[in-house]
Formats: structure tokens, sequence, C-alpha cells
């Protein structure tokens, strides 16, 4: 899931619901991103390269659009 804000779940959510959800699917949550309405909905490719981190809970990545 990618989101061009900072979180995928409100402010007023402390549960983290959307966030849990995701990852209970082995999803990803990419936050902070740009141009997501320059993409295609279908057929674009993204390469996500991540900053391998121990023990912690999110790393920064680039991401990289491949759009056809």
């Amino acid at each position: 899931m990618g989101i061009d804000t900072h979180g995928v779940d409100p402010g007023q959510d402390e549960t983290f619901s959307t966030n849990r959800l995701v990852l209970k699917k082995a999803g990803i949550v990419l936050e902070n991103l740009t141009n997501l309405d320059r993409l295609s909905p279908t057929g674009t490719t993204l390469v996500i390269g991540i900053l391998r981190l121990r023990g912690g809970s999110g790393t920064p990545v680039s991401v990289l659009a491949f759009v056809p």
C-alpha cells in the first residue's frame, strides 16, 4: 500500500488498524510517496530498495516506478 502522507491510519486511530491489516496479509506500507497520480493503475512495476535494519519496525526506502 502506498500513500503520499505520513501513515495510512487516521490520526485518531490508536489501534493502527489499517497498518495491522496490511502487515497481517504480509503486505508492506510505503509512506510519503510523491507523484502517485502519475502512475498507471495497472501495469506499473515498483522497485523498492530497502535499508536492512535489525529489530526495527520500519526502514527508509528508495522507490522507483516503471510506468507502461
